[in-house]
């Protein structure tokens, strides 16, 4: 009888006495049982700690650990990592909730593919916005979202240990919580295969505009310097002049049809370019971006629509009937 590798599950805390009773019982459910538990409590200043004593009491799997200063996500990630006894690291944040069979999945897919380090899944986004949120499920399509933006849900991930036999593996402390994520994956890709399951792993809180504004704004800040390195790192002769131009993309704030028509154009010229990234997956993921660009701008009409079809890009990317028959009405009813 085959012996059930050991999962760490890493979940800092931070003031989340509303959510993290319901987060750890997701974690203390799961169909897989060879889990330790090792939670980071940030300097909470709210009851968290008194919940988290509760589960500790009850559950000899479950650790606690304390910072005698609030530090952030990143450095408690890491004294988590370093404290970790598992033959996997499984990320976790304390307003999320695990599918009963998140490790499960996990764990079995690791075990069946030794080439992959870090593995992820979807995300199912719940709270004030509701939608399914996939990422690229093989490495060379990672590293090409990367060009864009995260190639994993962080609270989805779980990763092989040994990655973090390395200390230049861990995540940057300097980041605390604001694109720390971004940054490893960037990082670690050069290195290490990744993979996400296309199931739905975590169930991941969304909250309304406003609450969140200064940290997204940090998060813009460092995603942008981040991206900024990724691309010049694998795109030879990249003109340094675009960046501006490719962080809107990246964002969708593309706002008129003129700049729809510039933002095709860089695009056609990012493909010209000697790159170190897969061509087949690169160009896949271009035209996605394109095609969701286009169709966070369909209040701009026909325009749009005519664009997309005198593009090469449809051919590369195909979106759902469903997804593509929306975008085809709602850009020719609209003026």
């Amino acid at each position: 009888m085959s012996i059930k590798p050991l999962v760490s599950v890493v979940m800092p805390y931070y003031n989340a006495e509303e959510f993290i009773f319901e987060a750890i019982e997701s974690i203390l459910n799961q169909s897989y049982d060879n889990i330790e538990v090792l939670l980071v409590n940030d300097h909470s200043s709210d009851s968290s700690q008194e919940i988290v004593d509760r589960f500790v009491r009850d559950h000899n799997n479950i650790r606690n650990l304390l910072n005698e200063s609030n530090v952030g996500l990143a450095a408690s990630i890491n004294k988590a990592i370093r404290a970790a006894k598992g033959e996997f690291i499984a990320r976790m944040d304390a307003d999320d909730i695990m599918t009963s069979d998140r490790i499960e999945k996990q764990v079995s897919f690791l075990m069946n593919h030794p080439e992959i380090d870090v593995v992820g899944g979807s995300l199912q986004y719940f709270g004030q916005s509701s939608f399914y949120n996939a990422f690229p499920t093989d490495h060379d399509s990672c590293m090409a979202q990367l060009c864009f933006s995260v190639c994993f849900g962080h609270p989805s991930v779980m990763f092989r240990t040994e990655i973090f036999s390395d200390p230049d593996n861990l995540y940057a402390e300097s980041l605390s919580q604001y694109s720390e994520d971004y940054d490893l994956w960037c990082k670690l890709s050069i290195k290490y295969q990744f993979a996400n399951l296309k199931d739905t792993l975590v169930k991941y809180r969304t909250y309304p505009l406003g609450v969140k504004t200064e940290a997204e704004a940090l998060r813009r800040r460092n995603s942008r310097a981040i991206r900024e390195k990724y691309l010049k790192a694998n795109f030879k002769d990249y003109n340094t002049e675009y960046y501006e131009l490719h962080h809107r993309i990246s964002r969708y704030t593309i706002d008129n049809v003129n700049a729809i028509k510039q933002a095709k154009q860089y695009l056609d010229y990012l493909l010209s370019l000697d790159s170190d990234l897969n061509d087949r997956a690169l160009r896949s993921m271009v035209a996605k971006v394109f095609f969701e660009l286009c169709y966070t701008k369909i209040y701009l009409g026909r325009s749009v629509h005519w664009i997309y079809l005198k593009s090469f890009y449809w051919r590369s990317y195909l979106p759902s009937i469903l997804t593509y028959g929306k975008f085809v009405y709602k850009t020719l009813v609209s003026r």
